[in-house]
């Protein structure tokens, strides 16, 4: 029994062979180029996603400066240089390929300009609110302005009325005008007429009204006697007064005392020869610079 095992050896182990081997590398070189590529994808896919989303957010900062109201010079000139930063940047994202340490910088520049449009949008708040408050306080102070002015107008339109009030108030007038041609006689007496060619003189006669408002004292009362040719008694000379800011030449002249009290007046108008014509005449009484009454006279 002995002899027969040392005659039959035990057998020798089996051999890998090196096929499988090669398959094996094979199949995990596979994979792991298609996990390399798939991953490689996956990256790419997540910078454009992210690239997206940043273009996005530059857009509506954009869209919410194009809404921002502001007045302020120097606001304006920010306003404006950011709105500039965002247009470079969107451009920039657009033309270049993104990469992982370009997209970052990009994110870091977006939360810049993020921070720089919170501070302005803070700022430009703020000043429209206080220009709201001026505006506001400026209306009311024109409001204010405009009702004092308005006022003030009044008063002085109230207080020119008063005077005008007052001083025709205070004015002298003449009633009861009356002109009469007389004839005067050898005897030296005066009989009326209603002639042309026996008219001598002309008696103008009225009363000064009574008034307590005007001023008392000696009066100029002055008559222009104007026939169908001319104004009689212009041969005197030097016989001036001023109405309002007219120069003008009288007929006739009487000073007299009025006291406020109703005065009688006659002023006689002489004629030289050929002043008296027939015809329709034209007699105005003047005192304190205007025209206090008028009548009219016709001689045959």
């Amino acid at each position: 029994m002995e002899e027969n095992n040392t005659l039959n050896p035990a057998p020798r182990p089996a051999r890998r062979r090196p096929a499988a081997v090669m398959i094996l590398l094979l199949v995990l070189l596979v994979a792991a180029i298609v996990y390399i590529f798939y991953s490689r994808s996956q990256f790419t896919t997540l910078i454009e996603h992210n690239r997206k989303v940043a273009m996005e957010e530059l857009a509506a900062l954009q869209a919410d400066y194009d809404t921002l109201y502001v007045q302020d010079s120097q606001l304006k000139i920010e306003v404006a240089e950011a709105q500039e930063q965002i247009a470079l940047l969107r451009d920039s994202m657009t033309n270049y390929k993104a990469t992982l340490s370009l997209l970052r910088s990009y994110e870091r520049q977006i939360k810049r300009l993020r921070e720089e449009k919170r501070e302005l949008f803070h700022v430009a708040d703020s000043l429209n609110r206080l220009n709201k408050v001026l505006i506001a306080q400026r209306d009311r102070a024109e409001d204010s302005l405009r009702k004092t002015s308005s006022r003030n107008k009044t008063l002085v339109e109230q207080n020119v009325r008063m005077q005008a009030d007052m001083k025709s108030a205070s004015q002298i007038d003449a009633r009861g005008v009356v002109a009469q041609a007389i004839t005067v006689l050898s005897t030296g007496k005066t009989r009326d007429t209603d002639r042309a060619r026996r008219t001598d003189q002309v008696r103008v006669s009225f009363t000064l009204a009574k008034n307590a408002l005007a001023k008392a004292g000696n009066v100029n009362v002055y008559v222009r006697v104007v026939s169908p040719e001319k104004l009689i008694g212009i041969e005197k000379g030097d016989n001036y007064f001023v109405v309002g800011n007219e120069r003008m030449q009288f007929s006739g002249v009487k000073e007299v005392l009025y006291e406020n009290q109703d005065l009688d007046v006659a002023v006689y108008v002489d004629g030289v020869p050929g002043d008296f014509v027939e015809g329709q005449y034209s007699i105005y009484v003047y005192a304190g610079g205007r025209e206090i009454g008028s009548t009219q006279l016709l001689l045959k």
